[in-house]
């Protein structure tokens, strides 16, 4: 099991980062990359604080030959 934390936005757009370029993804393209990575997604938390960039949080395992990619 996987947990990928990101920018969240309705485009992939670069942002600069303190550290370096950063991009928001929308939730769907992620989850669309993490299946096409071998993996599942199952779980899938967002937030906007005030002042700060959304953010969100997917859990996700990887596939296995019984598993069901729904």
């Amino acid at each position: 099991q996987v947990l990928i934390g990101f920018f969240t936005g309705p485009d992939r757009e670069r942002f600069d980062h303190a550290v370096a370029p950063a991009w928001f993804w929308p939730v769907s393209d992620m989850a669309r990359c993490v299946e096409e990575a071998g993996f599942i997604p199952e779980l899938v938390e967002t937030r906007h604080d005030e002042g700060k960039r959304p953010h969100a949080a997917m859990t996700a395992r990887k596939k296995t030959d019984d598993a069901s990619t729904t």
